[in-house]
């Protein structure tokens, strides 16, 4: 079971990569969007489902991962980035060709990144909670930002 949950909040072990693990963290997401457009379900509704039940495991996953590496929001836990990446590629619309999913995938990890990274407010605020919450919420606030960052960019681009 520990080897499971290790997986699992490491998104497949990317978490331990070295250096930028949060950014390794984000290729999971990456994956599942992929995995979504190439079989025809990346649509808003199934992007918003998957970051959903991601933060939920995320969230679930949480004290467990601080009690195991002893610390708080120990830095192999990386599922809340893959959480984070979803949300902000859940666009407000269908991408349905290879250069518009191209554009929003690497648009959006790159604005997720910087968001994730500059924990504007209240995302700072959210780091503060305690267990998954405070992991996970931060996360999804920056990708907040970038989701409408991004349509902004798809809009104009």
């Amino acid at each position: 079971m520990t080897l499971a949950r290790k997986l699992a909040v490491s998104s497949l072990g990317l978490g331990y990569l070295r250096p930028a693990n949060g950014t390794w963290g984000t290729l999971g997401g990456v994956a599942i969007y992929i995995a979504l457009f190439a079989s025809g379900a990346a649509n808003p509704a199934a992007l918003a489902l998957a970051a959903v039940v991601v933060s939920y495991i995320a969230i679930a996953l949480g004290p467990w991962a601080e009690k195991h590496f002893d610390t708080v929001d120990p830095k192999p836990f990386v599922l809340d980035e893959v959480a984070g990446y979803l949300l902000t590629v859940t666009v407000f619309f269908q991408i349905t060709t290879w250069a518009a999913f191209i554009k929003a995938a690497a648009c959006g990890f790159v604005l997720f990144r910087i968001f994730d990274i500059l924990k504007l407010p209240p995302g700072n605020w959210f780091e503060r909670l305690p267990g998954g919450y405070g992991i996970t919420l931060d996360d999804l606030m920056g990708a907040v930002y970038a989701n409408v960052l991004l349509h902004l960019v798809l809009y104009l681009w």
